[in-house]
Parts: C-alpha cells; sequence; structure tokens
C-alpha cells in the first residue's frame, strides 16, 4: 500500500512496526498534516482570526480530525469553526455562512468528496477572497497554498517494498514507513488575484511554486 491515511485507526493494520498479515508499505497521519497546515496558514497570513475548517461528518474520521483543527487554532488564538461538506451541493451554502460569519481563511480536511471537489472550492474561496489551505494537489487546483507528502518519493519507496517481498520477505514482517518529505506549495495566480505576498518566513518554507 502506497499513500494511505492512518493505516492503524483506519483498520488495515495494528501496529506499524510489525504489521503481521500480508500488507505493507506506506502511511500518513492526517491530524499531523492539519495541525501543520493551520499553522503554515497563519504564519502565511498572521492578521487572520478567524478560521473556517470544511470536513466531511460522514467520514468516521472527521471528528478527530476537527479536533486536532480546533486545538491547534485555539494554540494560535484563532476562533475556528467547522463546516459540513458531505457533498458538492453545500459548498455554496458552506461560502454563503463563511462570509456571515466573517470567516478570514479556510482549511480543508481532506476526504474524497473534498479532493473531487478541489477546483470548486478554490474557485469559491477566490471569489470570497479567502486564502486557503488543502493538500498539495488543492494549489494546484488552484488554492493558494498545500502542503502535504511528496508523491513522487512515495511512489519511488513502493520498488524497495516490492523488492524485499520478491525477494521472500514477508510482507507482515516489513515495519511501515511514514512520509519523511513533505511539499509546500503556493499557486502564484491565485497570490496575484488575492493580492497576498507570502511573508519571508513563508517563502523560505516553499518547495514549489505553481505558474
Amino acid at each position: 500500500m502506497t499513500n494511505v491515511g492512518d493505516a492503524v485507526a483506519n483498520g488495515i493494520v495494528t501496529d506499524l512496526a510489525r504489521p503481521g498479515g500480508n500488507i505493507t508499505g506506506d502511511t500518513f497521519f492526517l491530524p499531523e498534516f492539519v495541525a501543520k497546515r493551520i499553522e503554515l496558514l497563519k504564519e502565511a497570513v498572521p492578521e487572520v482570526r478567524r478560521l473556517g475548517v470544511v470536513a466531511n461528518p460522514n467520514n468516521p474520521l472527521t471528528a478527530q480530525y476537527l479536533e486536532t483543527a480546533h486545538s491547534v487554532a485555539r494554540s494560535l488564538r484563532v476562533a475556528s469553526q467547522g463546516f459540513e461538506m458531505r457533498d458538492a451541493r453545500d459548498l455554496d451554502g458552506i461560502f454563503a455562512s463563511m462570509t456571515a460569519k466573517r470567516v478570514e481563511a479556510v482549511a480543508l480536511i481532506e476526504d474524497a468528496n473534498i479532493i473531487a471537489n478541489f477546483g470548486r472550492i478554490a474557485g469559491l474561496a477566490l471569489q470570497r477572497r479567502l486564502p486557503s489551505i488543502g493538500f498539495v494537489d488543492y494549489a494546484d487546483a488552484g488554492g493558494l497554498l498545500g502542503y502535504g507528502m511528496d508523491y513522487l518519493a512515495l511512489y519511488r519507496r513502493v520498488a524497495v517494498f516490492v523488492d524485499k517481498i520478491l525477494k521472500g520477505a514477508r510482507p507482515g514482517d516489513i515495519p511501515i514507513e511514514r512520509p519523511t518529505r513533505f511539499e509546500f506549495a503556493i499557486n502564484m495566480k491565485t497570490a496575484k488575484a488575492l493580492a497576498f505576498t507570502a511573508p519571508e518566513a513563508t517563502r523560505l518554507r516553499l518547495t514549489r511554486a505553481i505558474e
């Protein structure tokens, strides 16, 4: 497996060091990404005081992710509120509600439905002039900022697991790994449209500028 979110919480394996069964590969822990994104967003837009967090309540892990988001926001002295997106039909209402509640920035908690609508979410955030952050793919789709794993490094690492298995290793004996390389991207077209200039600390962290 590769690019799998929290293999333990999802019940795929019980232990990363000795996964057992017939599965190995890599996994990531979304709460850590949720926390890091909010920290990066606050660093990039330090004046933010009210944050909207978009999440799918039908995802069984959403409550955990939201708890992380709200905890980190509080530590940064930012008021945060969750907005429920079950499917694309919710988006217009979500952004109208954000405007009414004077939300100043948006963070996304990834879910299949949210990922499938990255482009539309990015467009609505831009329309409302809200800086936003999600996975790196979100920045590719037009979101202002994206932070996440270096997918290419993960896919290359798959070959190492395959090589070990083909040489006789049992998958369940091969420790599951976590990403060690990350990307932090900015969409320059969106930044220009928002009249956003990244502070020096943010510029130094960036690994990619999407033109």
